[in-house]
């Protein structure tokens, strides 16, 4: 019997330590694959592709991929604007990539021990 991890993105294969942050940021952000134009959505997805980009986990048109379909355009647009609010300091942004990035590498620690 094969147990399949609901973070795993089919269709992109990658190494196993690229599968295990997709999933990291997936827990985080459940959101990120619905293709749908609310506010709180985009911008979970807006973050996730951001900070998806800013660890080097994938190419941009993967990342795309993984967000429900869109391709690199949309990423290089989330980046941006992830980017300039960081840039500006709205606090609600920066407080939200800081706590994500800690949970990350707090993660990504746990998953290179072992």
């Amino acid at each position: 019997m094969v147990i399949m991890n609901p973070y795993i993105i089919p269709g992109i294969r990658r190494e196993p330590s690229l599968r295990h942050y997709y999933s990291i940021f997936l827990k985080s952000f459940p959101d990120a694959k619905v293709r749908k134009r609310k506010r709180e959505i985009v911008r979970s997805r807006q973050i996730f592709m951001y900070l998806m980009w800013k660890h080097e986990v994938d190419s941009l048109t993967n990342i795309g991929k993984v967000c429900g379909g869109y391709d690199h355009s949309t990423v290089i647009h989330a980046r941006d604007v992830i980017q300039d609010e960081i840039d500006m300091n709205y606090r609600d942004t920066v407080e939200k990539v800081e706590l994500l990035e800690r949970k990350f590498n707090e993660e990504k620690k746990n998953f290179c021990k072992h």
